[in-house]
């Protein structure tokens, strides 16, 4: 979660990696995310949010794979965790994307 929560931020002020940095962050990302011992269930929807951080990335496409990922962590992290999940999605709300769930 928190690799996918910093390849987040890098595209939110103050930072807003160009896109070529991006790319290679994810790259990094992915490689170290196939190295891990995790859920088949959980492996797709970590990388789908990696990759949606990606290049020119959609805000809106942030917003689907984060939702994605924090429904399936739902139940193993705590109100205060679940909250920061929640902020950083009205970041990206706010920064230009649509939500249409909670």
């Amino acid at each position: 979660m928190l690799m996918g929560t910093r390849l987040i931020n890098a595209t939110l002020p103050p930072y807003r990696l160009d896109p070529e940095a991006r790319d290679g962050r994810v790259s990094a990302a992915l490689a170290w995310l196939s190295a891990l011992a995790i859920g088949a269930s959980l492996r797709p929807l970590l990388q789908s949010l990696y990759e949606s951080t990606a290049g020119s990335a959609e805000y809106a496409s942030m917003i689907e794979s984060l939702q994605a990922v924090r429904v399936a962590v739902e139940g193993t992290l705590d109100r205060p965790a679940l909250a920061e999940l929640d902020a950083l999605r009205g970041r990206l709300t706010t920064a230009g994307g649509s939500s249409s769930s909670s």
